[in-house]
């Protein structure tokens, strides 16, 4: 129905109708004209017990009608709580959810707290916060909505962010306006679909800007989209049915407050995090509400660790302080000192053996006041006591002290916040005793932080009136603190020890509120017998998933058995047996174990395989330690996933296979051992609720400590006779220690030979039980101080080729050695010449012996001629026959350096010999024949040596009469040695032997230096004048051709072939040509002797001219005459020619050398001229006359 158009037609009907009467009773009947409904505007009205009711006579105000009114009614009698007017700041809220809350002050970030009556906000430092809230506007549009944001404690703000959301269902923001913060504009506020971004900066960004309470920093404005809006329409209606209404709008009010009821105890728990939400249904009890209760406010939703104070966290407890110590003096000295509080025990070490315990309870407990009993134990003879004492300021606040049992002689002071120094000494120095738990003090504090969480709860109604209600929020923690820890590895020092006083074995510790405390030993010694070692943990062969297979070189399966438990783990067709042996050792890691796989009888093996079977839980497979198998590597291993090992393995060779000899260890494989080794550490860590983990770590000892070692720094090690040193391997230790266990020494070498002569740097390596080493270098020097070995023999030189012979070291030695090697031979002295020859042993035999007549007899019976020669002295025997026997006595050489001489007896002339007897006398006394022997006669049955005294005679014949015996000339006939103290032998040797270290050693021999060389007879052929019936003598080096000898040539002595001029037969110094040789050719001996009476014998032709005649065919030969040739000076030349010319004379040797050469001018006919020849050497030469025509040759002889 449309109120408004029936309001209208009843005005009009009355303004504009015949008259403002009662119509007639008639009239009435047919009335239609609706009454006049008159209501107010609006009315008021309050809810009770969330109810309110209306009547007619609250509304109306005088409505009418032209007969008479039938009914006046409402349509709405009665309101409650839906129709309330609400609140429009209650749908204004601060919030952080899109736009993090951050508050700056000049000295850094502010606490933020936003309330807009309903709710509030916070966030940052309670201590420091500032303040926002909303406040509305008073405006007479109703469809307009403002409030102004305000702010408290703005003081020095730099820059700000905050966020306002708003209700879309009842308002849409309209502006901003009313700004009253310097240089805030609209644009400082962002606008989103139901939220506001406010954020500021001050340009003074130094101190930032500053506002009295209340201020308001900026208004805002929105359009009002719903509000609650209650009416009731008052109808009214006449007897003939016609009716008009009016409306009037409502407002209900409720002025009750909500009826909300909450329990007195919440309990909340804290999360992981350290938080705790606190829900509606937690607090509230169900209550019989006459209006509905729009929101709740609580005063704290959200709590954390900080909400939750024990007592035992706010208890003090005693400083380490270095400073000031905790320190007992007692009678019997000074005691130690032992704090005990909630969070940690003191103690400090004394030197009576007694111990005072000082220890912190607490005693009251409220809101306003905490004290605690500072209570002593074995407080005995005491003189004096001091302690620190230390609290949390931020919790507590010191107050005083109460209960002092000594108020003269105890003391305390407060240096500064969070410390109190308690000193007491007895005034009367007789000692003081308490009992035990005897308070000593009492010490109080003012709590600074809320004990018991106190909170509140609001239920707001739609039309803004509250309730509260207040309850105790109990913050429990039933969440265990979270102790991860680390197993520590602990290296033992040089002594074997360590100390573990830190909480390296923390890892991670936890706890959402924080840990009240952490026990463990404050203090761990570690010795050597702490050293961890993995347990044995067995790993065994298995046949699967690869069953055990070793085959050898025929394709046969070996039986494999078990060394240890000779317990059989396959057979085989082979009639050989392996044995297999798993040895398990330490690995290079502390948690690191490792297996060597033994084998004996492996013969000719061309394959296996086996699986290894270990337990994963307690290994975990490492790899491949070493192997000595040949191309055995970790590919041979493979890992199967159910804790296997699969081993495989084919040599290279299968024809012949693989042997290795018994113990010999195929690989070695390791594993992390996955168990707990060591010495276990209990930690227990407890929150502040008391809540309590425990947990075990490991304190695993080791031992990387290498042995000390000292060594020699030089050393020198002396070969023996065999070239050998062995070191001993302590032999160049010093020194040697351990922390933990023995030492073992081992050098790189210990057997030194010849070829380590020298410095070398030899390693020393000392190793403990775990496998540590240490090294230490020495400069070792192998020597060798042993000297050689050599004996000498005495040695014959008997060539003297060209007068010098050369002896060697061999020729010297008869034996030498070395324990290394000879590196070299010397000798004093390797050459010798004809000054060394032992001239002086043939005059030991000094004559012949004439007790024995001297005959050689022929196989004619005939008595030869004999001719002994000694000392180049020869002397003929018999005259009977014209043949000559020739014997000469040669030195033979030294047979010892004992004085023992040998000569020889050299014949010629030696044929068809039947018997001998000659002999000689020696010309010393002491000298005594040694032996006679024939060398070169063949027939020695009746050769018979005689020696009587200092004489010798030798007897023979033959065996043969008729046919002698005949030897070539120069045999030696027989060795005559003799043993003499005298020395005839000068020559002495030293043969000095050195070895490659220097070392040397000297033997002397003798040196026999024979000269059995005959000379070299050369003869000359001449011509000589002789003056007509003149005989003339010309010595024998006239004939010499330059005869030589090795050494020295004693004697030329010449003898004619037919001496018809003298008849000498025997050598003289010169021979005698007579008248009777001109014209002829007489061969002339010549006998060159050395000094030693060796001798050698040419023939000279001369030719025997007469020099008168000569000149005379000179002149008619117009020939070339020389004289006297030979010449010993001056040589005389004559020469005719036919015509003068310019020659050239020159003398030349026999080599053709040009020994002369002289310009000569000659005259047509007879020419004369002489020459000296002192300057030329006795020789044979060519004089050669040069002409242009002709050429004249002849030769002289030089004398």
């Amino acid at each position: 129905m449309n109120f408004n158009l029936i309001k209208c037609t009843l005005l009009c009907t009355i303004i504009f109708g015949t008259s403002n009467v009662v119509l007639s009773q008639s009239a009435c009947d047919n009335d239609t004209i609706p009454p006049t409904a008159l209501c107010e505007s609006s009315i008021s009205i309050a809810l009770e017990n969330g109810l309110a009711v209306i009547d007619e006579s609250m509304v109306d105000i005088g409505s009418s009608d032209n007969c008479e009114i039938q009914s006046i009614s409402l349509n709405k009698y009665e309101f409650d709580c839906a129709d309330v007017s609400m609140d429009l700041n209650q749908f204004i809220s601060f919030t952080n959810s899109n736009i993090p809350t951050e508050i700056i002050g000049k000295d850094g970030f502010l606490g933020f707290s936003g309330s807009n009556g309903y709710n509030t906000v916070q966030s940052g430092f309670a201590s420091d916060m500032v303040e926002f809230y909303t406040e509305e506007i008073v405006d007479s549009d109703p469809s307009v909505y403002c409030v102004e944001v305000k702010a408290n404690n703005f003081s020095n703000v730099v820059s700000m962010q905050f966020e306002l959301n708003f209700d879309t269902d009842y308002l849409a923001y309209n502006e901003s306006n009313n700004v009253g913060l310097t240089f805030f504009t609209a644009q400082n506020i962002g606008v989103a679909v139901s939220s506001l971004g406010v954020s500021w900066v001050s340009l003074n960004i130094l101190n930032g800007e500053s506002l009295i309470d209340g201020s308001t920093l900026f208004s805002i404005c929105f359009d009002v989209i719903n509000q609650n809006e209650a009416s009731t329409v008052l109808i009214v209606s006449d007897e003939a049915g016609n009716t008009s209404a009016c409306l009037t709008m409502v407002e209900v009010q409720d002025f009750e407050s909500p009826s909300i009821a909450c329990n007195d105890n919440v309990i909340v728990e804290l999360d992981e995090s350290g938080h705790a939400s606190l829900s509606l249904e937690d607090v509230i009890l169900p209550t019989a509400n006459d209006c509905s209760i729009f929101t709740y406010h609580l005063d704290q939703e959200i709590f954390d660790c900080d909400d939750y104070y024990k007592t035992e966290k706010l208890a003090p407890y005693f400083a380490d302080l270095p400073q000031i110590p905790g320190e007992v003096i007692s009678l019997a000295g000074i005691n130690d000192f032992k704090g005990i509080s909630y969070f940690n025990e003191l103690s400090v070490n004394g030197d009576s053996g007694l111990e005072t315990v000082v220890d912190i309870q607490e005693a009251s407990f409220s809101a306003s006041e905490i004290c605690y009993d500072i209570n002593v134990t074995s407080f005995d003879s005491i003189l004096s006591i001091q302690f620190p004492i230390k609290y949390d300021p931020e919790l507590l606040k010191f107050t005083g002290v109460n209960n002092i049992f000594d108020p003269i002689g105890l003391n305390y002071n407060i240096p500064e916040p969070g410390y109190i120094y308690v000193s007491w000494f007895d005034n009367n120095t007789e000692g003081v005793t308490l009992l035990d738990n005897s308070s000593i003090m009492q010490i109080c504090f003012e709590p600074n932080v809320t004990l018991n969480n106190i909170n509140s709860i609001t239920a707001v109604s739609s039309a803004g009136l509250t309730s509260s209600c207040s309850f105790t929020v109990t913050v429990e923690d039933v969440i265990e603190p979270s102790l991860q820890l680390n197993n520590v590895i602990l290296e033992l020092d040089e002594h074997g020890e360590i100390v573990l006083d830190d909480m390296s074995f923390l890892d991670v510790i936890t706890d959402n509120c924080g840990i009240a405390q952490l026990n463990f030993p404050s203090e761990i010694e570690l010795t050597c017998a702490d050293i961890a070692a993995v347990p044995d943990v067995s790993i065994s062969l298995d046949n699967t998933p690869a069953v055990i297979e070793f085959i050898n070189k025929d394709s046969e399966f070996f039986t494999v058995v078990d060394i240890l438990s000779a317990d059989t783990l396959v057979s085989g067709n082979s009639d050989e047996t392996l044995g297999l042996n798993i040895i398990q050792s330490n690995g290079n890691e502390a948690y690191e174990v490792c297996y060597d796989f033994l084998v004996q009888d492996f013969k000719d093996v061309i394959g296996f395989q086996f699986s290894i079977d270990f337990d994963e839980e307690v290994l975990s497979y490492n790899g491949l330690d070493a192997s000595d198998l040949p191309y055995f590597s970790d590919l041979n291993i493979n890992q199967v996933p159910t804790g296997e090992l699969v081993v495989s393995w084919t040599s290279l060779d299968i024809e012949n296979g693989v042997s290795v000899p018994t113990g010999f260890n195929m690989f070695s494989v390791c594993f992390d051992y996955l168990g707990s080794i060591g010495v276990p550490i209990e930690v227990e860590a407890t929150d502040y609720f008391g809540n309590t983990t425990t947990e075990l770590a490991y304190a695993v000892v080791i031992d990387n400590q290498g042995p000390e070692l000292v060594c020699e720094k030089n050393k020198t090690l002396y070969l023996d006779d065999n070239g050998l040193a062995i070191l001993e391997s302590n032999e160049l230790v010093l020194d040697a220690y351990d922390n933990c266990s023995g030492v073992n020494i081992d050098t790189d070498q210990i057997i030194f030979e010849c070829d380590d002569l020298g410095i070398t740097n030899l390693q020393i390596e000392a190793s403990d039980s775990y496998g540590n080493i240490s090294s230490c270098e020495v400069i070792l020097e192998i020597k060798d101080n042993i000297t050689p070995v050599i004996d000498c023999s005495p040695i014959v030189l008997s060539e003297l080729n060209g007068g010098l012979g050369i002896i060697s070291a061999d020729d010297a030695i008869e034996l030498v050695y070395d324990n290394c090697s000879i590196y070299n031979v010397s000798l004093s002295v390797d050459e010798f010449d004809c000054s060394d020859v032992i001239g002086n042993q043939i005059e030991i035999i000094n004559n012949i012996n004439t007790d024995i007549s001297v005959e050689f007899a022929n196989v004619n019976e005939e008595v030869l001629t004999t001719g002994i020669t000694i000392n180049g002295n020869t002397q003929t025997f018999g005259s009977g026959n014209t043949d000559i026997v020739s014997l000469r006595v040669l030195p033979a050489g030294v047979i010892s350096a004992q004085g023992i001489y040998c000569y020889d007896i050299v014949v010629e002339g030696f044929t068809d010999i039947i018997s001998f007897q000659f002999g000689f006398e020696f010309n010393d006394a002491s000298t005594s024949l040694v032996s006679a022997l024939a060398v070169d006669l063949d027939d020695t049955n009746n050769f018979i040596p005689t020696g009587v005294g200092n004489s010798i005679g030798i007897l023979w014949y033959a065996t043969d009469l008729l046919s002698g015996v005949t030897m070539e000339d120069g045999s030696t006939l027989a060795t005559i040695c003799y043993e003499t103290a005298e020395d005839f032998s000068a020559n002495t040797v030293e043969v000095t032997v050195t070895d490659g270290s220097g070392n040397s050693s000297i033997c002397e021999t003798s040196v026999s230096v024979i000269d059995d060389i005959a000379p070299v007879a050369n003869c000359a052929d001449l011509s000589i004048d002789l003056s007509a019936g003149v005989d003339n003598y010309f010595e024998a080096s006239l004939f010499d051709l330059g005869s030589s000898d090795n050494c020295c040539l004693s004697e030329l002595s010449v003898v004619r072939n037919n001496p018809i001029c003298d008849e000498n037969f025997d050598f003289s110094e010169a021979v005698l040509f007579c008248e009777e040789d001109l014209g002829q050719e007489v061969v002339v001996l010549l006998k060159a002797t050395d000094c030693l009476g060796n001798s050698s014998i040419c023939e000279a032709f001369v030719e025997i001219g007469d020099m008168f005649s000569s000149l005379g065919e000179l002149e008619e030969e117009k020939s070339l005459l020389v004289y006297p040739n030979p010449v010993a000076e001056k040589l005389f030349i004559e020469l005719a020619v036919n015509q003068s010319a310019n020659a050239k004379i020159k003398i030349v040797g026999l080599d053709g050398k040009i020994i002369q050469t002289a310009g000569l001018e000659l005259f047509s006919g007879p020419n004369k001229f002489e020459m000296g020849t002192e300057d030329l050497v006795p020789g044979i030469y060519f004089i050669e006359i040069i002409s242009p025509e002709e050429t004249w040759t002849t030769k002289i002889t030089k004398i």
